[in-house]
């Protein structure tokens, strides 16, 4: 490890000791108000008025690592749910009325995260926090079979469309297993399987439900051009009458190791390299690489600009556990991307 504790030493002076980064960096300066609401939900507010817009962002700290064998696939299953309306907002009203609102919404997930956002003017604000505050204390209880059976086949669609029958759209399914260890929670996809998403029930959906949607298990951050005592009221109204079953237990933060640049073949998502990173929740260093390795970053613009050796990378995800995976898909036959290696 320590030749890549030089390695990236040198590096990091290099990358960060010019005046374009000190200046940026003094440039950089965005406010906030952070406050924790009783039912253990965490609320940021950053009003800013230079745009008449406003931006709301609910993260649940759920994603395809807390799932348990043969039953993958359900965090992301579980964001397509949430769409599926409750008694006040049924079906459809969710994005119906945040459009004729003026408002936009979406979500994604991933192996940490469940994370929905949306976009809207300042005047549709009460809308949005009241919908998504509504669908947290109610849409779970509410699921039925003919909800589940609906998104499931609109789940395994998408696989088939996004993943299944798209040129080396195979390699998102492939490279988790091959860059994560068996018993590793982020071994498999996040999107499941197609056995694992059949064998759902509406039991199984609801009891995911009530165990991580808990406001102790989420972060509410607002943006934009708001006013911050009325909104504050609007939170503490409808988010702070959520009642809280209690932090769930996390069942294990990935274990943290060493970083590793590993090469494997597979003929059917060509030749690939990928790193695993865990830095012993080192954030800072996290952060660095995850800055170099992502597009644009320094170690990623030799890879793809100087060497021309790349097709496709994928950004780096860091989270809780300080882990993140590389892959690097390289042009058939090119072994220039060997001289990277900063681990033999």
């Amino acid at each position: 490890m320590r030749s890549v504790v030089r390695w990236l030493a040198v590096l990091s002076m290099t990358t960060f000791a010019s005046p374009s980064h000190a200046e940026a960096n003094a440039d950089l300066s965005i406010p906030f108000v952070k406050a924790k609401l009783p039912n253990g939900l965490v609320v940021i507010f950053s009003e800013d008025h230079a745009v008449p817009q406003v931006a709301v962002n609910i993260s649940y700290n759920v994603g395809s690592r807390v799932e348990r064998p043969g039953r993958t696939g359900f965090a992301h299953l579980f964001e397509h749910l949430m769409f599926m309306g409750t008694q006040r907002a049924p079906t459809k009203a969710f994005d119906a009325w945040m459009e004729q609102a003026g408002g936009r919404n979406n979500a994604w997930t991933a192996e940490d995260r469940t994370d929905y956002f949306d976009i809207a003017p300042p005047t549709a604000l009460p809308l949005v926090l009241w919908l998504e505050a509504d669908r947290t204390r109610d849409l779970g209880r509410l699921i039925d079979k003919e909800k589940l059976d609906l998104q499931r086949d609109v789940v395994r669609n998408e696989r088939r469309q996004s993943i299944e029958n798209r040129p080396y759209g195979i390699e998102e399914l492939e490279l988790p297993k091959l860059l994560w260890p068996d018993g590793h929670p982020y071994h498999h996809p996040v999107i499941g399987s197609h056995e694992d998403l059949e064998a759902a029930s509406v039991e199984d959906v609801k009891a995911f439900f009530e165990t991580w949607y808990d406001p102790s298990n989420a972060s509410l951050a607002i943006a934009g051009d708001f006013d911050s005592q009325r909104t504050r009221e609007l939170v503490d109204r409808w988010f702070g009458a959520l009642p809280s079953r209690g932090k769930p237990v996390d069942p294990g933060e990935p274990t943290p190791g060493s970083l590793l640049l590993r090469q494997f073949f597979d003929p059917n998502i060509s030749e690939t390299y990928g790193a695993m990173i865990a830095l012993q929740k080192d954030g800072a260093g996290l952060l660095y690489l995850a800055v170099n390795f992502s597009a644009g970053g320094l170690i990623t613009n030799h890879i793809v600009m100087d060497l021309n050796a790349v097709q496709r990378h994928g950004n780096p995800i860091a989270d809780n556990g300080g882990l993140s995976d590389l892959p690097f898909a390289c042009r058939f036959g090119d072994k220039r991307i060997r001289r990277l290696e900063i681990i033999k």
